[in-house]
């Protein structure tokens, strides 16, 4: 969800995923090669964490938010994966939420955001290489998402993690994009 015209990317060159944006595919492999941020902490999401990760939310993303009762819903999603990077004093500074459905369809990374002020440290492929671990712990192989067109920075971290494009899918955003 790293936010615009959207493009899919997998990990297994899984393109049966039928969005609207760009699609991309990897196979889910370790990348640990991705984490390269050792200043913040990675945990598990909860609920004393749900002011802050909307406040991420507000900071990252201009349109296709999740709001207060969507995000409390993620946080208690027996099918989701969350994790938030803290600095040392637990402030929430990025987060992570992938989707983990039955095993027949691939795991959905759905956001990653970092804010502003803690970006370009390694952070967002740390959390992008966490989750993808844990998706594969869950036994997943594949993972698919969406990222705007536009967002050419997000394209390329997710390919430094090795997703590959796989289909363009238009006005996948509230905005149009």
């Amino acid at each position: 969800k790293m936010k615009g015209q959207s493009e899919i990317i997998s990990i297994d060159a899984v393109t049966s995923t039928a969005f609207s944006g760009s699609v991309m595919s990897s196979k889910l492999k370790d990348n640990s090669a991705c984490q390269n941020s050792a200043k913040f902490l990675l945990r598990a999401a909860g609920m004393k964490d749900l002011g802050q990760l909307l406040f991420i939310e507000e900071q990252c993303f201009s349109s296709d938010r999740i709001n207060r009762r969507q995000m409390r819903y993620l946080l208690n999603r027996a099918k989701a994966l969350m994790l938030v990077a803290v600095d040392t004093s637990d402030k929430v500074v990025g987060y992570g939420l992938i989707f983990t459905p039955q095993l027949q369809r691939p795991a959905r990374l759905y956001s990653l955001a970092v804010s502003q002020e803690c970006r370009g440290h390694g952070l967002g492929q740390k959390l992008l290489a966490e989750l993808l671990q844990m998706a594969r712990n869950k036994g997943f192989r594949s993972c698919v998402l969406e990222v705007r067109k536009s967002d050419k920075n997000t394209q390329l971290l997710y390919q430094r993690c090795d997703f590959k494009p796989v289909k363009l899918l238009p006005a996948y955003y509230a905005d149009g994009e």
